[in-house]
């Protein structure tokens, strides 16, 4: 990806999804479900479906089919490689809120990915960085080094530019997200 914050980021720019079920005979034509998904839950679902029994160590839950489980509180991702870079970044998300574990924050957002940098847009994202003519908001990705923890409002903030983290009236949230993501990487080994 040639632009900033797009996939192998942990922003919702970078990890949501269009995602289009066509049933047969129109059945839910036109309706759309909020429930939290992720790309995990896809093998489950296609099981469910067919009716074969889940194996155990599939991740992920079925969201159509017979048997379904209650919607969940949490999706959760991560990512470590990006191309010729390293960087470890764990994401929670509930309906609303995002948190963001940074394990490596002396590292920039940005990395010169040799791919990347051949797009005549990041070409140009550079040329603004290096002129000092980019916005706040697109200066961010470019930052030197990005905190430990980041938490976002999606809905107030859907670009996910301001970082809740230390603000105190958020703290309750922070620590219900913070606890989902250790029960999380727990649960998966990481």
């Amino acid at each position: 990806g040639p632009l900033p914050r797009q996939k192998r980021l942990m922003y919702d720019s970078g990890l949501r999804v269009p995602h289009i079920v066509a049933f047969p005979d129109n059945q839910r034509a036109g309706s759309i479900d909020s429930s939290l998904i992720s790309f995990v839950d896809m093998a489950p679902t296609m099981f469910n479906i067919a009716g074969i029994t889940l194996p155990a160590y599939l991740q992920g839950q079925p969201f159509l089919g017979s048997d379904i489980p209650p919607a969940r509180e949490h999706i959760f991702a991560a990512v470590d490689r990006t191309d010729e870079h390293y960087d470890r970044i764990r994401a929670a998300r509930d309906y609303r809120f995002k948190y963001l574990r940074n394990y490596m924050p002396e590292q920039s957002y940005y990395l010169p990915l040799e791919y990347r940098e051949q797009m005549a847009a990041m070409q140009e994202l550079l040329k603004g960085r290096d002129a000092g003519t980019l916005t706040d908001a697109q200066a961010q990705w470019f930052r030197k080094t990005k905190p430990a923890e980041e938490l976002f409002d999606t809905k107030n903030d859907p670009h996910e530019l301001i970082n809740l983290a230390s603000d105190p009236k958020h703290a309750a949230k922070l620590n219900e997200l913070r606890a989902a993501m250790d029960g999380w990487l727990n649960e998966v080994g990481d």
